[in-house]
Parts: structure tokens; sequence; C-alpha cells
């Protein structure tokens, strides 16, 4: 398939540009029908994916009408492993609401939960719906609510600002009171960033 634009074509991936001509030329062609994902598996994304057994990451994405909300449950400040910080539970397998989700987000995994820690306030506010995404990797300054989880304890959440990031620790702000926490990576599952609703909506392009 790589040579199909040259005989001597032979890179080590598939050009996302070329990839893009081939959706158009090959997709739904030949016994069994050559699939979309058939040709990304050949670019540089699909390599990378196929190399990384663990996490599965699936680059087949799953369109979704609509943000599930899971029950959140304040635990207080707690030591877990050493780190003192506000923590809450959220029971992701739960669903007590669904919101509507714009179209222009339909492939993205956002979810929603309440807020039950006062780490955050006044930014954020016990009882308030937080947004979060689950497949993207949060930017430093971002808000994020972080997952973690130590060998057989149950896992736990936490939310602030994410502020430093290394290969081996997280740094987290919180601003009730204000403080920063050094969190070891090995204890951090997940960092899912928190998602405004503006950042949802989006802005209406109003004609001039």
């Amino acid at each position: 398939m790589q040579r199909y634009f040259s005989a001597d074509y032979d890179p080590p991936h598939l050009p996302k540009s070329l990839a893009d001509r081939l959706y158009e030329a090959l997709v739904g062609f030949g016994e069994p029908p050559i699939t979309r994902f058939d040709i990304e598996e050949l670019t540089e994304t699909g390599f990378y994916l196929k190399r990384q057994p663990r996490p599965h990451v699936s680059i087949r994405r799953v369109e979704l009408s609509y943000i599930s909300c899971h029950p959140s449950y304040a635990l207080g400040e707690d030591a877990y492993e050493e780190i003192e910080i506000e923590l809450m539970a959220i029971s992701e397998e739960e669903e007590v609401r669904r919101f509507n989700k714009p179209v222009g987000y339909a492939y993205r995994h956002i979810h929603a939960t309440y807020c039950s820690t006062s780490s955050m306030m006044p930014r954020f506010q016990p009882g308030e719906i937080l947004f979060y995404e689950t497949d993207r990797p949060p930017a430093i300054g971002s808000d994020v609510i972080v997952c973690l989880q130590v060998e057989d304890r149950d896992a736990v959440y936490a939310l602030g600002r994410l502020t430093m990031q290394t290969a081996s620790h997280v740094e987290l702000l919180t601003l009730s009171p204000e403080k920063r926490s050094v969190i070891d990576k090995a204890h951090v599952q997940m960092m899912h960033p928190v998602v405004t609703t503006a950042d949802i909506l989006g802005e209406y392009a109003m004609a001039n």
C-alpha cells in the first residue's frame, strides 16, 4: 500500500497527508473491505500504538452523544502515602445524570462528577459540576482531577492545579488553603484535565 504512489516509495511510516488520500481511494474496497483502521495502522501513530501493549489505546474513536455524570464522595484530608491533600472518591461505574454533548465534542471522552472537596475554593465550589476529559493529557497550569492508587488500596481522587511534572513527580497546587503537594508518579494512576463549560460550548462566531 505504501507504494501506491511510487514503485520505490518505502518510508518507515505512511505520512498523514498520503493516508488522508488513501482513505478516499481504498476504504470500502477489497474482500474483506479495507477499513480506515487498516490504513491508520500504517501511519506513525498506528505504529506507535501497536508498540504499546499497555495501556491499550484504540485509535478507533467511539462517538458518544451524551456526557455521563458520576457520583463523588468526600473523604476529607488524609495522609495517603504521605500525601496530605483533601481527597474524594468517584464512582465511575455509576451514572446519576446525563448531559447533552455538543457535536464538536462527539469523539472526545468527556465525563462529569460533583465537586466534593473544598480544596480549590473559590475556583470550584463543593456541589459544583466538574467536566473532565479522560483521553487528553493535561498541560502545566491546567486544573486536573488526579487518580491515586497504591497497591491494594482503593483508588482516590484529588482536585488541584498541575504546576509541575517530571519523569518521577507531579506537583499540585490547591487553593484552600493554598498549598503545593509533590506526588510520586508511582502513585498516580491517571490525570484528567478539567474542561470548563465555556470550552465545551465554544464561542459563537457572530456575523459582522
